[in-house]
């Protein structure tokens, strides 16, 4: 049972085809996991009723190694038209009722936790709007988006990660 009032989901995105070392990014290991089934587990382990992960780049080969986790897997064929298509294509996916919110991170943040959502859970629940955890406000992942954003990040173009009325 969700010690929050209201239901949130977290989109991950993991569509880009960064590579190190000659493997994706998102299966660059960091403490022996691979950065992306770190950023899933500890969504998957948070009060969010969904978890949605979108691949592109690679997908079928990222796919595999968290077939495992209880999230939802949304394919990007878009991928290349940037991270905004990746917002969408994980906006449009978001299942009824829409949630209050949603959580936009990276499939690459190895610094991200449990703690990180309920952070931005707890102060939508005081202020409701863009909720970050990045420093002097900038909107940068993770960030949370109150519903009232959903049309843009649906409706997003170019590849700077952000709805045109935040421009």
């Amino acid at each position: 049972m969700s010690a929050f009032s209201k239901h949130y989901d977290v989109i991950v995105l993991a569509a880009g085809d960064s590579s190190r070392m000659g493997l994706p990014a998102q299966l660059m290991e960091a403490g022996c996991v691979p950065q992306l089934r770190h950023v899933l587990s500890a969504a998957t382990a948070s009060q969010a009723r969904d978890v949605l992960v979108v691949l592109g780049s690679n997908a079928e080969m990222i796919g595999r190694t968290i077939n495992d986790l209880h999230v939802i897997v949304v394919t990007n064929r878009r991928w290349e038209d940037g991270l905004n298509s990746s917002i969408g294509c994980g906006m449009r996916t978001l299942r009824k009722p829409d949630p209050e919110a949603v959580i936009l991170t990276l499939g690459d943040q190895m610094d991200f936790q449990i703690a990180t959502i309920t952070g931005l859970i707890a102060t939508h629940e005081r202020a409701d709007g863009i909720v970050t955890t990045s420093p002097q406000g900038a909107r940068m992942p993770p960030s949370l988006f109150g519903r009232s954003y959903f049309w843009a990040l649906q409706n997003m173009s170019g590849d700077n990660g952000r709805p045109d009325r935040e421009r």
